[in-house]
């Protein structure tokens, strides 16, 4: 499924232009019409084994709710439609 926003993958992580906010693929597929973010770190955490070029920290993909199996707070959601994207 395609991002109704941006037209990208909703199973394809995504991050704001400032780099704050990071899609959650689940959360976004979930939603079906627009990648969800959260704040990044805090809702994502971060792993050496995820480590990368561009990020070195290395960010987990899936929301901390998400990779727990349990219930995502999307209070704290924002939509693609309300931020500029990379």
């Amino acid at each position: 499924m395609l991002c109704k926003v941006c037209d990208r993958a909703l199973n394809r992580t995504q991050w704001s232009k400032d780099e704050t906010l990071k899609s959650c693929p689940s959360c976004s597929q979930e939603n079906g019409a627009e990648h969800v973010f959260f704040n990044y770190p805090v809702r994502f955490g971060t792993t050496p084994f995820r480590a990368s070029p561009n990020h070195p920290e290395g960010p987990q993909s899936h929301c901390i709710e998400c990779r727990a199996d349990n219930l995502v707070d999307m209070s704290q959601a924002v939509y693609c439609s309300a931020i500029e994207i990379k």
